[in-house]
């Protein structure tokens, strides 16, 4: 068992043990951890962390019991209001992104892309077919930017969600011309895509997308579009900054967003607001570029190694609460002592 395979052997080893689970449904769990540990008498060795990446099955929690059993965390500050509601008070601790994340696509490749679109307005948008991803938001803004006489170019992917069918739908609906297509496998692949599709307004990717395509299409786009009316962190906000993109968030969960200093941060629901932001852009570059540049700096300060940083600080916090006896540190070895042999005068 995870007790006596790895707690206990840690314990005896003088290590210092951190239980984090996740999710609702690891709740039970961490009440039965905590009191198995109690009746071996090392629950004093072990901090136990319990987050809340979403709201989702909040309702099936016992709270009362998970906050003998654990500290409660969360990944942002609307979280942490969000769970206000519940009579909970979370600590935050954000989430993080790998140093890998970080990448400098191509400017060949980029401007050949752009130039593939032939639109005035570039844009992507990938995530669930979900209503809080506000896919019906980001179609509207692109069939109204149409309807102003732009041309704009809306890559998407979704997922298979049943609210796909709406979006699609909608899009038709608005004016715009759809395309299915199966997801490139690389930037040649895509090049060819965007060219053979002039005049398709929207080009919905139906197949998966492949990680390494990715950060090159959050470059290459004008705006990416992670618009979600609710979202608990935002991880695609901070990867598109991290690619050197522009962001479009909401303005929920997303604590690295500042509106005009490193992203685009829509709050609303309203597609007026995207035309706009995102008309304003054009007309100033120099904005775009800092936007660009902020959002780098960001993602820089959300890798992983500085998140664990902040986490470990945390950690310190929730075992003075939980009264764990932290296992005693090494003493510091002191440096050699340097013997210098005396040397006669002459």
């Amino acid at each position: 068992s995870l007790i006596q395979n790895v707690i206990e052997p840690a314990v005896k080893a003088g290590q210092y043990v951190v239980i984090l689970g996740e999710e609702w449904h690891t709740s039970w769990s961490m009440r039965l951890i905590s009191d198995a540990l109690y009746y071996r008498g090392i629950r004093d060795r072990v901090v136990m962390l319990w987050n809340a990446n979403n709201t989702y099955g909040f309702d099936r929690i016992e709270w009362a019991a998970l906050n003998l059993a654990s500290t409660v965390t969360t990944v942002s500050r609307y979280m942490k209001f969000r769970m206000w509601e519940w009579g909970q008070n979370p600590i935050v601790i954000p989430n993080g992104i790998p140093p890998e994340a970080i990448i400098d696509a191509d400017p060949a490749v980029s401007a050949r892309l752009r130039s593939a679109a032939a639109a005035e307005h570039m844009w992507f948008k990938i995530g669930r077919f979900d209503p809080d991803k506000r896919w019906l938001m980001a179609v509207s803004a692109a069939a109204l930017l149409k309807r102003r006489g732009r041309s704009v170019k809306l890559l998407m992917r979704g997922g298979r969600e049943p609210h796909g069918a709406e979006v699609i739908g909608h899009a038709i609906n608005q004016g715009l011309v759809v395309r299915n297509s199966a997801s490139p496998a690389n930037a040649a692949e895509l090049i060819t895509l965007l060219t053979a599709t002039n005049g398709t307004d929207v080009i919905n990717l139906t197949t998966f997308l492949d990680d390494s395509l990715v950060p090159l299409m959050y470059s290459a786009c004008d705006a990416v579009l992670a618009n979600s009316g609710h979202e608990p962190f935002g991880l695609v906000g901070l990867e598109v900054m991290a690619a050197g993109g522009i962001a479009v968030t909401g303005a929920t969960g997303e604590d690295y967003a500042e509106a005009y200093r490193n992203s685009v941060v829509v709050e609303t629901d309203d597609p007026v607001e995207i035309v706009t932001e995102l008309a304003a852009l054009k007309e100033k570059p120099r904005l775009a570029a800092h936007l660009r540049r902020r959002g780098r700096v960001t993602a820089r300060d959300y890798l992983w190694p500085k998140v664990i940083g902040q986490l470990m600080l945390r950690i310190d916090f929730a075992a003075e609460r939980q009264a764990v006896s932290r296992p005693a540190e090494p003493a510091p070895r002191k440096p050699p002592r340097v013997i210098r042999a005396a040397v006669p005068r002459r």
